[in-house]
């Protein structure tokens, strides 16, 4: 079956071009787009995990904390001063994860706000408070990407303030 035939002369040379080969070709990478773009394949489908019920209470409770937190990230990545609210504001994100850290210690959705929190408690000099979210993140969740890059932070820290710093602070 032809749908249809084009002739046409390159380089001096007739070439035909069949439409119904055309058309099974744009049909079959139309489809494997849709399969891409759906997620049809069952292996894909498997490899997505549901969310626990704690994990959506995580993630209820984390709204609030992160619209409080991304501003504050973001003017302190820009070096922006804080005022006196935005210091308040970073005190009650603080205190709020450190409650969820208390009532869900094993919920991965806490790892990339404590992990963004730690980030400005450093560039805010607050080394104590920085410290002790790397240090959840690193002794929790060891296997996480974020583990990784909080031990190098505890690293930096250590070196920056001396090892025994930490020591003294936690004797207090």
């Amino acid at each position: 079956m032809q749908f249809y035939k084009t002739t046409y002369n390159r380089s001096k040379k007739n070439v035909q071009i069949g439409g119904c080969r055309v058309v099974q070709n744009l049909l079959i990478i139309f489809l494997l787009g849709i399969m891409c773009l759906t997620s049809l394949d069952p292996a894909m489908a498997a490899g997505k995990k549901k969310k626990s019920k704690a994990d959506q209470e995580v993630d209820k409770a984390l709204e609030p904390v992160m619209q409080e937190l991304t501003p504050l990230s973001q003017k302190s990545e820009a070096r922006g001063l804080f005022s006196p609210t935005d210091m308040s504001n970073a005190m009650d994100v603080k205190l709020q994860l450190l409650d969820l850290m208390k009532d869900y210690p094993t919920s991965e959705e806490l790892i990339k706000p404590s992990f963004q929190a730690a980030r400005l408690f450093k560039s805010r000099e607050m080394y104590d408070d920085a410290y002790d979210f790397f240090n959840f993140i690193q002794t929790s969740f060891p296997q996480s990407p974020y583990a990784a890059q909080a031990k190098v932070e505890i690293r930096h820290l250590k070196q920056q303030l001396g090892d025994n710093y930490f020591a003294e602070s936690a004797g207090k």
